[in-house]
This record gives C-alpha cells, structure tokens and sequence, in this order.
C-alpha cells in the first residue's frame, strides 16, 4: 500500500487501484502490453466527477465520463495508467500535476481521468 500519510484533507479516504502495463518492442516503437500489467494500491485518495458527454448521432452511440482524482504526494502514478475507482476504470489522462501547499511543500498530487464507452 502506498500513501495515506495524513497529508490529503479528512475528506481522502478512499483507496484506488493503480494498473501499469509493461512494454514490448513491435518494430521499433514501444507499446503498451496490458496482459503483463502489475498494480498496487494507493490509500488516502478523493475520486470526484468532473464531466460526463454523450453523442447519440451516427455512426455509433459514445460516452465519456471524466472525473479528478486527488492522490498523496508519494502516489506512484503516470499518464496512460489505469486507474481502478468503485469497480470503473479510468485511463489516466495527461500528466500529473503536483500541488504545492502554502508553505512551498508538495502537499498532494491531482490526476485528471478519463473512461470511455463506445
């Protein structure tokens, strides 16, 4: 398990599922090989909605659910991670983004998610 070191607000107290996958070489570009993924917990995180869209139209029916997870400074979390929140995975999406408190020290980390249907 990692975090749950105090750091976040009282409000922090779920735990969540982080899931990596390791590399494999096709040709020359590295891409990410989800059968070989390893995970971990992180505890003492807040997982809130942001957004959800919908488009109905042709060709096809397609959702996606965003959402910002608040996580501890030491999280072990990278873009293109999964993240697993009350059984909906999210894709980890962009970089994550350090917060630093008042007082110049990293106080926690925010991490923006995405999950898709369609």
């Amino acid at each position: 398990l990692i975090g749950g070191d105090g750091m976040l607000p009282a409000f922090c107290t779920e735990t969540v599922t982080i899931t990596r996958p390791s590399y494999v070489d096709e040709r020359g570009t590295l891409v990410p090989d989800w059968s070989n993924a390893s995970s971990h917990e992180v505890v003492g995180a807040s997982v809130q909605p942001a957004s959800t869209t919908e488009a109905t139209g042709e060709p096809r029916y397609n959702a996606q659910l965003s959402a910002t997870a608040w996580l501890p400074p030491d999280a072990d979390v990278r873009k293109g991670d999964r993240l697993t929140w009350r059984g909906v995975e999210f894709t980890v999406y962009g970089l994550t983004m350090p917060w630093v408190s008042a007082t110049g020290t990293l106080d926690h980390i925010v991490v923006q998610l995405r999950d898709y249907d369609g």
